[in-house]
């Protein structure tokens, strides 16, 4: 464990791409938390892998994803959830969520 880790909870994630048929690894470093946030969103569809190895955002996640996109840019978006989904699942996702947006 590196001292980032001990002192502030730090992981590294590894995320994986295939691209002209190599894996690309890309280490990204994150709150314990967040990690565990994001893999929770893995864990529950947020991208599929076709059977050549490359990976793409469910197509339910795509507006969302293309709405962050304007976030990230300065921009402004709305959003409205039109079914809630599956109660044990949201209980999770929210509750990682909840964990990183605690200060």
């Amino acid at each position: 464990m590196s001292p980032q880790e001990k002192e502030f909870g730090e992981t590294t994630m590894e995320w994986f791409q295939a691209a002209e048929h190599k894996d690309q690894v890309r280490s990204v470093t994150m709150s314990k938390k967040a990690a565990e946030w994001f893999e929770c969103m893995v864990d529950h569809g947020l991208f599929v892998v076709d059977p050549l190895g490359k990976t793409f955002i469910t197509p339910g996640a795509r507006e969302l994803v293309t709405a962050l996109n304007a976030v990230l840019a300065g921009g402004k978006v709305e959003v409205e959830v039109v079914s809630p989904g599956d109660p044990k699942s949201r209980e999770r996702l929210d509750s990682k969520l909840r964990e990183i947006l605690q200060r």
